[in-house]
């Protein structure tokens, strides 16, 4: 049996990586698969949220109630509860997780393996966050069985601290992309928007929050409007999500008059069946692993400009894949590299299709799922116990493999 952990509150990029694929774990590893999911009364109706969205998968849930921050009668219930799961192994994810899973380790009767997957090392955006990230680097991850990374950027920084050396696996994020006939055309996705189909559509998705800087975004469609090759062009920026800087965002948007050129468009829980309607996606993010929604965008075909961040440097890490522009750049010097895809139709064809090919290629939800598995082959000699058993009414041993001790360009594993 395997068990993933998560801390429960939002349902942000780990969740909506990691819970889908989960379903297809359970086939490819012949064991069950939990989720314990850690609800925070302090959260209120939000607690629950995770969980009602994995059980909406179809998906074997748990839950742990954690009341405060630091809750160490919780972690003795985790404990009592894996005790009796039996898992083979514990698969925590981020700092919250991470921690209550040692902890119920600690006090559990039984030993079992943790592994940790960091889903953004540098995508902290307050000193509060990135106290928990030192935290988490320095004090929990360093009594992990293994620790994984999402990019190749994330899984070098962590090995800079010599207590993880050994401990690094680079697994880089996968989804299933959606099937191209449930994908709406343009002139659908755009008339669901309440958007005209003459417009030049700039999409950008995300939370409303600072370390995905969607304030750049505005100050970017300020620059856009100076530039004399696209006065005759129809373009428009639309956002998509919710988060604490919406109202700061509108604000912006009223004082330097681009109520006509940007639109705020809230959460549309179909956005990823709708990246057609999308010309061109930018991704402003400071820090971060790899945004699942530039993984849809490139699934669609779409045309990128995005920040050289994290996994986005996995993604498109040349030219012919799309624009990259600086996570140091101005508002002006954005302008200027996204204004050749505003221009060029062809160039967006382009783009879009090599960046699909390499998504098809590197970022699979079948490719992220059969490296999990190998990895807890490999790492721990997995053994699903004879007395449980697996989903076809077999048992089954899970036998050591050689794996690669450097980068390999062939399955994108490190080791180190």
């Amino acid at each position: 049996m395997i068990v993933h952990l998560f801390n429960s509150g939002i349902v942000s990029g780990p969740e909506k990586l990691v819970l889908p694929a989960l379903k297809s774990l359970e086939r490819e590893a012949g064991a069950p698969v939990y989720v314990i999911f850690l609800e925070e009364q302090r959260l209120g109706e939000n607690a629950t949220r995770a969980t009602a969205y994995a059980q909406a998968l179809g998906l074997r849930v748990k839950s742990i109630e954690v009341c405060g921050r630091v809750d160490i009668e919780a972690s003795k219930r985790l404990a009592q509860l894996l005790d009796e799961l039996a898992p083979a192994v514990i698969h925590a994810h981020d700092v919250k997780a991470t921690s209550y899973g040692l902890l119920a380790r600690y006090f559990s009767d039984h030993s079992f393996p943790v592994v940790s997957t960091h889903h953004g090392v540098k995508g902290r955006p307050d000193l509060r966050s990135r106290g928990y990230e030192y935290f988490y680097r320095y004090c929990l991850l360093p009594f992990c069985d293994q620790v994984f990374a999402v990019s190749r950027e994330d899984a070098e920084t962590l090995r800079r601290w010599p207590f993880l050396r050994g401990k690094i696996f680079l697994h880089l994020n996968g989804i299933a992309a959606p099937s191209s006939s449930l994908q709406r055309d343009r002139r659908q996705a755009l008339a669901a928007w309440g958007e005209r189909e003459n417009i030049l559509s700039i999409g950008w998705v995300g939370r409303l929050s600072p370390e995905k800087r969607p304030e750049l975004m505005i100050e970017i469609a300020d620059r856009l409007r100076s530039l004399s090759q696209l006065k005759r062009i129809p373009w428009k920026i639309l956002l998509f999500g919710e988060g604490e800087l919406r109202e700061s965002l509108e604000r912006k948007i009223r004082e330097l008059g681009l109520q006509t050129r940007v639109a705020l468009k809230g959460f549309h829980p179909d956005i990823a069946l709708q990246y057609r309607g999308f010309d061109v996606v930018v991704n402003t993010s400071k820090n971060e692993g790899l945004s699942i929604a530039l993984l849809e965008a490139a699934f669609a075909e779409r045309a990128l400009c995005i920040t050289m961040t994290g996994g986005a440097k996995d993604l498109v890490p040349a030219k012919s894949f799309g624009t990259t522009v600086s996570t140091r750049a101005s508002a002006q010097q954005f302008a200027l590299e996204l204004a050749p895809l505003l221009t060029s139709e062809s160039l967006r064809v382009q783009l879009g299709k090599g960046v699909a090919r390499r998504a098809v290629s590197r970022f699979t939800e079948e490719r992220w799922v059969r490296e999990l598995c190998e990895a807890y082959e490999t790492f721990f000699l997995l053994r699903i116990p004879s007395s449980l058993p697996c989903l076809d009414g077999q048992y089954r041993c899970l036998e050591k493999r050689h794996w690669p001790s450097k980068m390999n360009e062939g399955n994108e594993l490190l080791m180190t």
